[in-house]
């Protein structure tokens, strides 16, 4: 079967499978009499979504009366008891879809780690207000509107380097030899999902932090990954780390799958509830997905990290990579989410969010983990997961007798989020 472009999100998502303009109309319940009352047009569009599509129509109102006899919308989706289907209304639709569909903040995008006189830049975001004002990689931050950083702690340097949009940062910085004064404008801009750092001679650590189509690079996440796969070739080891990844598109992870598994390769089952327009009635069903990338990494050795806030998406990934050779996945268990949401937009900007899909892998880890979260090859904490990999791997490359160049792992810092903190929804997706 062809993939679909469909997300994996805990809380949000994008629809694909109707319009939102067409959703009123294509449903089959019957309109209510007072139909012309804005409130009643929201309910409409609420207890139609809700009706097409849910996956689990066992736990839906048996009647129509019944599901018109709820006080409001929200009380309707409470009613059916899943965690992953709501309705907002027009005022907290917009607040909690401003970060779901694109990687747009505003800050100055720099990566730092704190160092003895200050706050050494490690990397600096294309696109960024500090790439445009000219900030570069190996910078040390020294002062910040006046104020000396050296020997400050990372809260009391965020807040010097917070505030609103379009405000104005004087950064005294040491480059090389030189002191040198920038003034950097906090703007919105887009920042990568994909970031990698060389650790020594023979691995190579990326980081992926959600799976969009809206980054700062045109084709989103996908493209990134391809990119650092192309640009890591020579590593013999990739850590790859998704702790704090609530996941994305689904079109996007299933395009970084089809890198990393053989072409061809069934990958997730689902199970899926759409709506037929013709005949007025819901469909439930099964679908298989097959891996369709090059399968350009493959046979690469790679350590994934995990912990209890990977979900949705990046627990797709996990599932679909454990089947191959060469995979070892380690930290703490998954957060546990095997459902898919689609979402649409209502009468005055309301927004409805149904769980439409579910998910089981297939292969050896052919069991469900929804609720139950995926258990990692090696079990540890999330903060030791990444040393644990480098010890693995060392031990390997001396059995194997290669060499490697030990060097203690660092955190750094970035002054935009650069992930969801909580696991986001899996939905379909825009095209």
């Amino acid at each position: 079967r062809k993939n679909r472009q469909i997300s994996f999100y805990h809380i949000s998502g994008i629809t694909g499978l109707c319009g939102a303009v067409l959703l009123l109309s294509l449903f089959s319940c019957e309109p209510r009499p007072h139909d012309s009352d804005l409130s009643a047009q929201k309910y409409d569009f609420a207890a139609g979504l809700l009706n097409a599509f849910f996956i689990f129509p066992e736990r839906l109102p048996a009647t129509v009366e019944e599901l018109y006899s709820f006080p409001s919308p929200e009380a309707l989706y409470e009613s059916v008891y899943e965690p992953y289907t709501f309705y907002f209304n027009s005022e907290d639709a917009s607040e909690l879809l401003s970060g779901y569909l694109s990687t747009e903040s505003y800050g100055i995008g720099i990566m730092m780690e704190y160092v003895d006189n200050g706050y050494l830049i490690r990397y600096v975001i294309s696109g960024s207000p500090g790439e445009k004002a000219g900030l570069k990689p190996l910078d040390t931050i020294l002062v910040v509107n006046g104020v000396s950083v050296q020997g400050m702690d990372l809260m009391e340097f965020k807040v010097l380097l917070s505030g609103e949009n379009s405000n104005t940062i004087v950064l005294c910085v040491k480059r090389g030899r030189d002191l040198i004064n920038i003034t950097v404008t906090r703007r919105i801009f887009k920042t990568p999902t994909v970031f990698v750092e060389v650790v020594d001679s023979s691995v190579v650590l990326i980081k992926l932090t959600s799976f969009l189509l809206e980054t700062n690079t045109p084709g989103g996440s996908a493209v990134e990954f391809a990119a650092a796969l192309d640009s890591t070739e020579w590593a013999d080891y990739i850590i790859l780390d998704l702790r704090m990844n609530g996941g994305g598109l689904l079109g996007q992870c299933l395009d970084i799958v089809g890198m990393l598994v053989p072409p061809k390769t069934e990958i997730i089952i689902t199970r899926e509830r759409h709506y037929d327009p013709e005949t007025k009635t819901s469909l439930i069903t099964d679908m298989t997905y097959l891996a369709e990338g090059t399968g350009i990494a493959a046979d690469r050795t790679i350590y994934v990290l995990v912990d209890s806030y990977t979900a949705s998406a990046s627990e797709i990934l996990v599932s679909c990579i454990m089947q191959r050779p060469k995979v070892t996945v380690i930290g703490e268990k998954t957060f546990g989410k095997a459902r898919g949401q689609l979402y649409s937009w209502g009468p005055d900007s309301v927004f409805a969010q149904v769980t439409f899909m579910t998910v089981t892998p297939v292969g050896n880890t052919a069991v469900s983990y929804d609720s139950v979260g995926i258990i990692p090859d090696a079990l540890t904490t999330s903060k030791e997961a990444f040393d644990v990999a480098l010890d693995i791997i060392y031990d390997t490359a001396v059995s194997a007798r290669r060499a490697v160049i030990p060097r203690k792992s660092r955190r750094l810092w970035c002054d935009v989020p650069l992930r969801h903190t909580e696991p986001k929804a899996l939905i379909p997706a825009r095209k």
